[in-house]
C-alpha cells in the first residue's frame, strides 16, 4: 500500500504534534492502520480562474461580497427575473407575427427553451442553497445522521426533493425545507410550461408588392352612333346592363370590378367607414296610388279564349307626379272585367332633373276591381360612396352615401360653353373628395388650367333640377375644379339609356287570366312577381337595374383611376398563451419567498458560518461519536446502517464545526 507522508504545517515547522490533524481511513483497514497528517499549505499545481481573480485588486471586494451572506442567491433571483423579462420581450416582439425567418438551426422555440433554462437555473441556485442551509439548521436539535444525505439529495434535484418530502412528515416537521423541496419538484415542469407558450394560427399578412384595385370613375361618356343632335343609339354595354339588371340580377361582380387580389383577401383604407367615391346611378320610388284617376268607360275588349266582353270597366290614368308634365302621354290600365293587371310607361325626366321616370299602374287583387295602385320610380346619376372589402374571393361593397348629380347649368351662366359642356347633361363638383380612404379638399381656381374642368357655381355641392330656372341666391359665375372633383354624365349616354328604358317599359302590359300571368314581357313578369308586387319589391327591382348600370359606368367611365387597396396572404402566425407564463413568474416569486424564509431562519448565524451546500463543511465536520470512531465504516451499506441509528446535533458551544451524538 502506498504510504502518505506528512503535509507540512503552515508555519513550516513540520511539527505534527502541535497542529490540527485529520484522520483518513483507507479501505477496510483496521484502526491500527490509521495514519495522521498535519495541515500544511498545499503545493499549487495550477491556478484556477477564481484564484487569478482573487489576486486582482479591484475584484477582491466583489469576490468577498459574492461569498458573503446571501448575495449569490439574491443575484440568482435577479438573474431569473431578468431572464423572465427577456422572455416576455421576445414573446411580445413576435406576437401575432409570422414565423421569423431565422437560420434553420435556430427557432423561436429554442429561444424560449433557452430563457426557460436560464430562469430554472436562477431558481434552482436559490433552492439548492436554501435547502442545504436548512440542513444545518435541522441539526440544531438531535436528528438522525442519515437526514444529512436526504437534505443533500433534495438540493440536487426533484427526485431527492420528493424523498425529503416523504421523510419530513407532521411528526418531524421542517416547513421551510419542505417548501423548498416542493418548489424543487415544481421546477421540473418549467420546460413543459414554456412549451405551452406558443400556439400557431393561420393569419393574414400584408403583401406589400401586390397592386390591388377597385374600378371607379368620375365621368361617364358612352354612346352608340348618333341619330340626331340630341339623340344617339344606346351603346350595347348599356343595353346589356339594363337587361342583366332586370332579368338576371345579383351576379358576383368580384371579377368585373376588382383586379390584382390574387389571394382573395383584400382590404381598402377607410375614413368614417368609407373607402372611395365613384360615379354611379341611383333611383327613388314613391307610392302614387293617391294620384290615380278612374274614368268610367264602355270600352270592350277581347279575351284570349276568343269571346268579347262588353262589361263596364274603368280606365285608371296616372298623371303624377305633376300636372301637364306628361300631357298626351299617360300610363293607363283598363280594369273591371279586363284581364290586364299591370301597365307601365317610361318618360324623359330631364325636365325634372332626372334621367328617366318609370311609372306603373296595377291591380292589387283580381277580385277587387277598385283596388288599383300605382308607383313611380326615377333614375338619375349619382356620386356613390362605398365601403369595400374582398373576403374569401368575394367582393363586398356597402353603399355608405349616394348624392344626386344635377343638370349642367353652364348654359344658364354663359353662352361661351365649350363642346364638352354641350355634350354634358349632368354635372356636379365636390369641394372635397374621398380618395383611397382619405378625404382631400378640392382647391378650385378662377382661371382655366390644365386638368381642371369649368363648373357653374350652381353645380358646386348641389344638384339643380330645372335647367331653365337658375337657383336663387347663387352667383352666375364659373369656377375651375380638378377633374377628380367633378362628376359628369354625357348627353349621348343619358339619351341612350333613356331610349332603351322606353323600349322596355313604354306601353307594356301583362295579361293575367285564371290567376296566372300568361302574357307579357319578361321585364314586366319579373316586376309583377305573380301578383306579389309591393313598393319594396319595386324598389329592389330598380336597385338591381341601377346597380348594373353603375357597374358599366365604373368599368368604362373616364377619369377612372382605381381605388387601391392591400392584399393579404394566409400564413402561420404566432399566438401567445400568456397564462402559462404565470408559472415561471410564480416560481421566481416563490423562490424569493423561500430565500427570505431561510434567511430569517438563519438570521442569528454569522455570515462566515453560512455553510449552505459547501462540501468543505462536510469534509471538515467532526463527529463526536464513539461508535463511528470505533467502526470507521467504508462500505455504503455500513454507513447507512450507522447513520440511521445515530442521532447527532451541532455543538452550539464550540467554535468548531462539530456534530455531537445524542
Amino acid at each position: 500500500m502506498q504510504q502518505h507522508g506528512p503535509i507540512q504545517s503552515t508555519n513550516g515547522s513540520g511539527n505534527i504534534a502541535n497542529s490540527p490533524s485529520i484522520k483518513f481511513y483507507l479501505g477496510d483497514q483496521k484502526p491500527a492502520h490509521t495514519q495522521t497528517f498535519s495541515i500544511a499549505a498545499p503545493k499549487r499545481r495550477g491556478t484556477s480562474l477564481v484564484g487569478v481573480a482573487s489576486n486582482v485588486p479591484f475584484l477582491k471586494p466583489l469576490i468577498r461580497l459574492w461569498k458573503r451572506g446571501w448575495t449569490a442567491e439574491v443575484l440568482s433571483c435577479v438573474f431569473a427575473l431578468l431572464s423572465l423579462i427577456g422572455l416576455v420581450a421576445t414573446l411580445i416582439a413576435h406576437q401575432g407575427k409570422p414565423l421569423p425567418q431565422w437560420p434553420k438551426l435556430i427557432s423561436l422555440n429554442s429561444i424560449i427553451s433557452l430563457f426557460s433554462l436560464l430562469i430554472r437555473t436562477g431558481v434552482c441556485v436559490v433552492l439548492a442553497e436554501g435547502i442545504s442551509q436548512s440542513k444545518w439548521m435541522w441539526y440544531r436539535k438531535a436528528r438522525k445522521l442519515d437526514d444529512m444525505e436526504r437534505f443533500d439529495s433534495a438540493s440536487r434535484g426533484a427526485f431527492g426533493a420528493f424523498l425529503l418530502l416523504i421523510n419530513l412528515g407532521p411528526r418531524r416537521p421542517h416547513w421551510i425545507a419542505a417548501f423548498g423541496a416542493l418548489l424543487t419538484i415544481m421546477t421540473a415542469f418549467t420546460g413543459f410550461a414554456s412549451q405551452q407558450l406558443l400556439q400557431f394560427n393561420e393569419c393574414l399578412q400584408e403583401d406589400t408588392a401586390a397592386q390591388v384595385g377597385i374600378a371607379r370613375a368620375n365621368s361617364f361618356y358612352l354612346q352608340g352612333p348618333r341619330l340626331g343632335a340630341r339623340v344617339a343609339m344606346t351603346a350595347e354595354p348599356l343595353q346589356e346592363a339594363i337587361e342583366v339588371g332586370i332579368i338576371q340580377p345579383g351576379q358576383d361582380l368580384t371579377a368585373i370590378l376588382s383586379s390584382g387580389c390574387i389571394t382573395g383577401n383584400c382590404t381598402f383604407p377607410t375614413t368614417d367607414g368609407a373607402s372611395f367615391s365613384s360615379f354611379g346611378f341611383g333611383h327613388s320610388c314613391v307610392d302614387e296610388t293617391a294620384n290615380v284617376i278612374k274614368i268610367l268607360t264602355n270600352q270592350t275588349f277581347s279575351l284570349q279564349r276568343g269571346d268579347n266582353s262588353t262589361a263596364v270597366a274603368y280606365w285608371a290614368n296616372l298623371t303624377s307626379p305633376g300636372p301637364s308634365q306628361f300631357i298626351g302621354d299617360r300610363t293607363g290600365l283598363l280594369i273591371g272585367a279586363n284581364p290586364y293587371t299591370i301597365a307601365t310607361g317610361a318618360y324623359d325626366g330631364s325636365n325634372s332633373g332626372v334621367l328617366s321616370i318609370i311609372q306603373m299602374v296595377f291591380r292589387r287583387k283580381m277580385s277587387d276591381l277598385n283596388n288599383t295602385a300605382a308607383y313611380s320610380c326615377s333614375i338619375f346619376p349619382t356620386i356613390n360612396t362605398y365601403k369595400v372589402s374582398i373576403n374569401n374571393t368575394v367582393l363586398r361593397e356597402d353603399l355608405v352615401e349616394s348624392l344626386p348629380i344635377g343638370l349642367n347649368m353652364m348654359r344658364a351662366v354663359t353662352q361661351n360653353s365649350n363642346m364638352d359642356d354641350r355634350n354634358t347633361l349632368f354635372k356636379r363638383a365636390s369641394t372635397s373628395v374621398l380618395r383611397n380612404g382619405i378625404r382631400e379638399m378640392c382647391l378650385r381656381q378662377d382661371t382655366p388650367r390644365d386638368g381642371f374642368v369649368m363648373v357653374a357655381e350652381a353645380n358646386i355641392d348641389a344638384a339643380p333640377r330645372n335647367i331653365t330656372t337658375y337657383p336663387l341666391g347663387v352667383a352666375k359665375r364659373v369656377w375651375y375644379y380638378p377633374e377628380e372633383c367633378v362628376w359628369r354624365l354625357g348627353l349621348g349616354t343619358a339619351t341612350g339609356i333613356h331610349k332603351h328604358l322606353v323600349t322596355v317599359f313604354k306601353d307594356q302590359r301583362v295579361l293575367y287570366q285564371e290567376d296566372v300571368a300568361i302574357e307579357g314581357s319578361l321585364h314586366l313578369l319579373k316586376l309583377f312577381r305573380q301578383g306579389n308586387m309591393s313598393l319594396d319589391t319595386v324598389d329592389g327591382y330598380m336597385g338591381n337595374l341601377t346597380t348594373s348600370l353603375t357597374t358599366v359606368a365604373r368599368t368604362m367611365g373616364i377619369n377612372n383611376a382605381p381605388a387601391t387597396g392591400t392584399m393579404w396572404y394566409t400564413t402561420t402566425c404566432l399566438g401567445i398563451n400568456w397564462p402559462w407564463l404565470s408559472f415561471d413568474a410564480a416560481m421566481i416569486v416563490l423562490s424569493a419567498i423561500f430565500l427570505l424564509l431561510v434567511s430569517i431562519e438563519s438570521r442569528d448565524v454569522e455570515s462566515e458560518r453560512l455553510w449552505k451546500s459547501s462540501i468543505l463543511a462536510t469534509l471538515f465536520c467532526e463527529i463526536d461519536d464513539p461508535v463511528t470512531r470505533a467502526l470507521q465504516p467504508a462500505k455504503k451499506e455500513d454507513m447507512e446502517t450507522i447513520a440511521s441509528s445515530t442521532s447527532v446535533s451541532l455543538d452550539p458551544n464550540s467554535r468548531k464545526l462539530k456534530l455531537i451524538a445524542r
